[in-house]
């Protein structure tokens, strides 16, 4: 296990356990050998050290994404700018 992960490792630049996981698993899905669990993955990696550091969250830096996701109701109602975007997208008479 510990070197079919280390060959996983070294031909990606950057990897998590979960995506080792995933390669190895279709990789011993296409073989038809036993599949392969996430959670020993993980602790395989974290024994021996190939587990990137976690990422901190960075002071400052603000969320690049809206907050709640799709404009409501009430948004595309009054005529926000995004909101009417969506409504004209959106099917006649679906409101």
């Amino acid at each position: 296990m510990v070197a079919q992960i280390q060959t996983v490792v070294s031909e990606l630049t950057s990897h998590g356990y979960r995506r080792v996981w995933g390669l190895l698993h279709r990789q011993h899905e296409r073989q038809d050998q036993l599949p392969v669990n996430v959670k020993r993955v993980f602790r395989v990696m974290r024994d021996h050290k190939p587990l990137l550091e976690r990422r901190r969250k960075q002071s400052g830096v603000a969320r690049r994404h809206m907050r709640g996701g799709w404009p409501c109701r009430r948004a595309i109602l009054a005529g926000a700018p995004m909101a009417s975007s969506f409504a004209a997208r959106m099917a006649p008479g679906y409101w």
